[in-house]
Order: structure tokens, then sequence, then C-alpha cells
């Protein structure tokens, strides 16, 4: 690889001037600031040695008396809808058939059905997440990161962080597979509301899930965002996948984010759509943010700003959210959540499609720095191979594990005069997605 050497400068002036932004972010497992309590489904932040609340106790679940939710002729009993190994399924017709980990889970290995948590259609709640319409790229580095210690959360109190960790360390790969196909089939569809106030209405919190009390009474809504259902015996009690939320967002949040989003702030971020694509809809391996959970979105900047969500694809957020002010992220969140979603086609189903379906303005985008980077060298015009270096259409390896050979190199390849191309590098995502279009052009 012969032809690289402005593409090596551009990618060395990012290495220089990356690690003085991220510099500016906290130690791993150290913040200076607490993380918001609003995101974390608390109403103060955490103290020195908390922990996790316990749960248990109380009377079971009522099994006698049939519920119901609007659109559905099912009932289900209280016992039912919460049967952690065969929750509720309120529209069966909605979705594909759910694989059994989704479905049921693994009881002799504790592990609980996805659909509890992330219902059946995958659109989740503020206290988990929507798995729905990510890639099922994404969706197994999630699992993997969770599973080899890459995911915590910064408030030691939430516990389903620390359950999801359990879950995918005992889950097998044929199951992680099943899921991440099952999730990725699906679309993201409008699920949260985004309003602009200054008053909010008065809160509660159950199991991390904020619910609007009874009445008119209401509060400031200070540097917060406090998301709620819709309807909150919906939500809360019968575990309803149509019923979803309304975000409150501070009076004027969505126009600063908007300027933050898609200019950087002049050097404070990154433009999102960079990675994320122009509608924020994801791109390939790159996670769709737009009209998601905005309690969910909050905890991910503050955990990977402050070291405590790493991994692979981690790395290229660090210089995003190495300046982000709380503000910041309170602007920026409302913003995204605010865009509309469901006219992409981002993320697909299957994980051919996932990986090789990436827009197609960032896989010509990779072509071109494949051929800048002098890649057409030795692995040939077509990625075919040379008798300097593999084929490309036949590489065994994943987005991600593309994207840490890039960041690292052997020695061997290294020899051959493979550049690096840092984790930081704007050229990365495009050129992972256009090697994974050539592995699944055939």
């Amino acid at each position: 690889m012969r032809n690289w050497t402005w593409a090596l400068a551009i990618t060395l002036l990012i290495a220089l001037i990356a690690p003085a932004i991220i510099a500016q972010t906290q130690q791993p497992g150290k913040a200076a600031a607490p993380p918001p309590p609003w995101a974390y489904g608390f109403a103060t932040p955490p103290n020195p040695g908390d922990k996790p609340p316990q749960g248990g106790g109380g009377n079971p679940p009522d099994n006698v008396t049939q519920k119901h939710v609007d659109g559905s002729t099912l009932g289900f009993t209280q016992q039912q809808i919460a049967n952690g190994f065969s929750p509720a399924d309120w529209f069966p017709n909605d979705h594909p058939a759910m694989p059994d980990i989704v479905a049921h889970g693994r009881r002799e290995a504790m592990i609980i059905a996805c659909a509890l948590c992330h219902y059946p259609n995958g659109k989740g709640r503020p206290e988990n997440a929507g798995p729905a319409g990510q890639s099922y790229s994404y969706i197994m580095q999630t699992l993997d990161d969770f599973k080899n210690g890459n995911r915590k959360s910064a408030d030691p109190r939430k516990a389903n962080t620390n359950r999801m960790a359990g879950f995918a360390k005992a889950m097998t790969d044929d199951e992680m597979k099943a899921a991440a196909q099952y999730f990725s089939s699906m679309k993201w569809t409008p699920w949260v509301k985004v309003v602009e106030t200054d008053m909010v209405p008065k809160t509660k919190i159950n199991a991390g899930l904020y619910l609007a009390l009874e009445g008119n009474e209401k509060e400031p809504i200070g540097q917060r965002i406090i998301e709620v259902p819709v309807n909150s015996e919906a939500t809360d009690e019968l575990k309803d996948p149509h019923s979803g939320f309304i975000a409150y967002v501070p009076t004027g949040s969505i126009q600063k984010g908007e300027a933050l989003v898609t200019t950087g702030g002049n050097g404070r971020t990154i433009q999102c759509g960079a990675c994320h694509g122009a509608d924020l809809q994801g791109l390939g391996p790159v996670p769709g943010i737009a009209g998601r959970s905005p309690s969910y979105l909050a905890r991910q900047l503050y955990d990977m700003q402050n070291g405590f969500r790493t991994g692979v694809w981690t790395e290229l957020m660090k210089p995003v959210v190495a300046k982000l002010t709380p503000d910041d992220m309170v602007a920026i969140l409302a913003y995204v959540s605010s865009r509309p979603v469901g006219s992409s086609s981002g993320s697909s189903g299957s994980p051919s499609a996932a990986a090789g379906g990436a827009d197609p303005s960032l896989i010509a985008s990779g072509k071109s720095r494949f051929t800048t980077y002098g890649c057409i060298d030795c692995h040939g015009m077509n990625g075919e191979g040379t008798d300097q270096a593999p084929d490309l259409i036949g590489t065994r390896l994943d987005g991600p594990g593309i994207a840490k050979f890039l960041n690292k190199p052997s020695a061997d390849a290294k020899a051959k005069g493979m550049p690096d191309i840092p984790p930081t590098s704007p050229d990365l995502a495009p050129v992972v997605a256009y090697v994974l279009s050539l592995k699944h052009a055939q």
C-alpha cells in the first residue's frame, strides 16, 4: 500500500488532536461530576458505597383477574404479564416469531426472556433499551461488551445493568445470534414524543421508571429530561408495547442541540451524522439514535465520557463526548430524540444485510478511501486478493473485527505497507462499511 500519504497525514493529525480532547475526560470509572440521576432512574445522585436496591418480598402478582390493553383481543393476569420466562405477548401478529431466548429465556441459566424488558417488538423502555431496528452487528457487539465487562453503569444503584451483564455471560453464541437476528429484523418506529417546557408533571419512580403523578401538580424542569409513559398503567403494570412515552425537555434545548449535532459546536464535539448517518438512523455497525429514548442515550454519553462503557466502537465516541457539559448533553439528546424515524433503511434484518446494507454514500466514501490508502495494491481492485494479501470477500471478520485489525495491523501487514487507522479517524467507519459490502456482495 503506497498511495496513502495524504490520508495518513490526516489520521496523524487526528491522532495528535484526539489525545488532547480525550485527556479532558476522567480516568475510567472516576467521574468528576455525579451521573445525572434522572437518566439512571433516581431522584438524587448516588452516594459512595451505594448498591442496587434489594428486590423481592411482598405479595405475589394476582393470577386470577384477566387484564386487557387497547387493541388486543388477549387477556393476561398480572402474574402472566410479569412472568420472566414467558411474559405476555399482547400483539403476537406485530412481530416475527420470537426465538426461544427472546420469548422464554433459559430458566436453568437464570436468563429471563428478552421480551420481558425489551418487549416482543423490541421497543423497550427508558430504564432499559430499545434494540429494535439496530443492526445485527451492533447488537452482537453490545452483547459481547456486556459479556466481557465493557458495559457498566456509572450509577452503582442501577441493578439491571448488572443483570444484563450476567445474562450475556450465560448466553450461548447461538442465543446471542438469534436475539440479534430477531431484534435487527424489525424497523424502529416513533416511540417518544419530545415536548419543550419549563414545567413538568410531578413524578414518582418505580424500579427506575419515572411515572407522572395523578392530578396537575407541576415543578420546574431545570436542566433535566423527564421521560414518562403516555399511560402509566399501560406501561408500568400491563407492559403494553403499543403505549409510548413523552420526553419533556427544557425550552430552547432542541435548537441548541441541533447546532451541536449538525456542526459540532465550534469544536466542542463532532458532527453526529458523520458516523450515525445524515438522518441519525444508523449506518451498519454504528447505531441509530434518532427518535430513541433520551434517558437511555444520556446514560450512554455519560458512561462513555467517564470510562464506564468501553469496547471497540466506543473508541470512536471518546473525542465526541470528551468536552460535553451536562447542559450540552441535555441539548443534544433533546434534538436527536425529536428526530423523525422510519424513512431510512440504514439498519436491516439479517446479518448480511445489516453488515453490507449500510448507507450507499458511506460505502462509496469507504471505497474512495480504500483506493487512496492504496489497499488495492495488495488486496486487489475489488478485494479479491493478491499474492501480497488475502481476499476480503471471504474474510471471517465482522465489523468490529475489521476495525480492530485496522486500528493495529499485524507486524506482517505493517511490513507490507499497511497503515493503521486510529479508532478516532473519520476514515474508519467508511472503510469498514466498504469491506463489509465486499464480503456480502457475493
